[in-house]
């Protein structure tokens, strides 16, 4: 059948339409991302340990308040509204259902942090203003981020300028001010503190203003479309809490067993972890869709490949580490000259997570993700850290470090062998037959 001059014209333009959006996209995360982690180095290099270690703990109180306060709903509204994707209407009754359970659940997190943080503020010695700074900090952050859930109205229109833009922009403006700060001395933690806050609250008002004047939105949310999104977010659920809780977990062990100068010497050797950006970016946005679209033939050949070639720059880091430290050192700076021999176990573990992240990615991509992979995962890696808690003098930073290396290597190896089994010795070419849990999240 022949194609018509018109039809011609129409895919083209829907063509220039997805590139530009995919453009927008790479350029934004990309830039935000590195812009970040160059105000994270330099927060590491010029904030007293004192003061690091109280950036970095409300950091990840924040972190983990507001996943376990989302839970998933957010990231739900494009996957309800699928098809409907047009209606207005449609858009701003999810929104409102979601909103009605995150200010239930923001309610419940509030509470509880006001037990968590004094606890562990006070297993430091912290006085009682930093203890309120931090609560009044957090709160008012996890409490803005309820604004972001008219995030996807933006991304359901294509709206990806709206949402890099604003956030590049304040990105940059908040290392303005992190660096003028600086230079006049009086740059402290709880400043760097609420930096982060405000640049926060102000990001997530613009989306909220923009994402609202692309839905319509009913006064009040309806129980069947709460019932609907409870269905679709009660699996994966306990998936979002353990991973939020997982990526908090050394800092709040750090917190518990060791002193103020061993939480900011962890957080500083976990900063490294931002040299590694690039590989991050890369596996979510390049790797997991190139290994999608392959193949299962294909991708068995290239999937050895694949790895190694991840690995590769992983491995180069690690000899780096190994023979010559100090350039890792000079990004953390001369307040951390004493952490040089746990310079290669720090690059290691992050190595490590390195692979086990980009594995995981890759099973995703392959649709390899089903109930006994996750549980399995899940088990291994609770087994592992028992072992480390009984083992390990969690007081030590040394031995933090191994147990974060412990628990990364758990996850990599449960990883590669699902993976190796699944691509080369499942007697079926098909996608495994369990039922699937779609708990894949570009949040974070």
């Amino acid at each position: 059948m022949a194609i018509t001059l018109p039809a011609i014209f129409k895919d083209s333009a829907r063509l220039s339409s997805w590139g530009r959006v995919i453009t927008q996209f790479l350029v934004g995360h990309i830039g935000v991302t590195l812009l970040g982690s160059l105000a994270g180095l330099l927060l590491l290099r010029w904030l007293p340990k004192a003061d690091y270690a109280r950036y970095s703990f409300a950091f990840s109180v924040q972190s983990l308040i507001a996943g376990l306060t989302d839970a998933g709903f957010t990231g739900a509204i494009i996957a309800l509204v699928g098809e409907r994707a047009d209606d207005p209407a449609t858009v701003g009754r999810y929104i409102k259902a979601v909103t009605w359970f995150r200010a239930r659940l923001f309610l419940v997190m509030a509470i509880g942090s006001l037990i968590i943080i004094p606890f562990f503020c006070a297993r430091q010695g912290w006085s009682v203003w930093d203890q309120a700074n931090i609560i009044v900090a957090v709160l008012l952050t996890v409490a803005a981020r309820s604004w972001a859930v008219y995030a996807p109205a933006l991304v359901i229109n294509k709206r990806m300028a709206e949402i890099y833009h604003p956030q590049l922009a304040l990105t940059s403006l908040r290392l303005s001010v992190q660096v003028v700060f600086h230079f006049v001395g009086q740059l402290t933690g709880n400043i760097a503190i609420w930096l982060g806050t405000a640049s926060e609250a102000v990001f997530n008002y613009i989306q909220y203003r923009k994402g609202k004047e692309l839905i319509v939105e009913p006064d009040e949310s309806d129980i069947q479309t709460r019932r609907e999104v409870l269905r679709y977010v009660a699996p994966l659920s306990f998936t979002v809490f353990y991973g939020v809780l997982q990526g908090q977990l050394v800092t709040f062990l750090t917190s518990y067993f060791g002193k103020t100068d061993d939480l900011a010497d962890i957080s500083a050797l976990s900063r490294l972890f931002a040299i590694f950006n690039i590989l991050t970016i890369f596996s979510w946005y390049i790797l997991e869709p190139y290994c999608a679209r392959q193949s299962l033939a294909v991708f068995r050949k290239r999937y050895p490949l694949i790895v190694g070639g991840m690995a590769l720059p992983l491995l180069l880091s690690v000899a780096l580490a190994l023979i010559w430290p100090e350039p890792f050192l000079f990004i953390m700076g001369n307040r951390y000259a004493t952490l040089r021999p746990e310079i290669p176990l720090a690059i290691i573990m992050i190595a490590v997570g390195q692979i086990a992240g980009a594995l995981g990615i890759i099973n995703s991509a392959r649709r390899l993700v089903f109930w006994s992979y996750t549980l399995v995962n899940i088990v291994v890696t609770l087994a592992t850290q028992l072992i480390c808690f009984r083992v390990l003098n969690l007081s030590r930073v040394h031995d933090v470090l191994l147990f974060s290396l412990c628990t990364g290597t758990a996850t990599l190896s449960v990883n590669l062998i699902v993976g190796i089994y699944c691509y080369y010795f499942r007697k079926s070419n098909e996608e495994p037959t369990q039922q699937t849990m779609n708990i894949t999240s570009h949040e974070q």
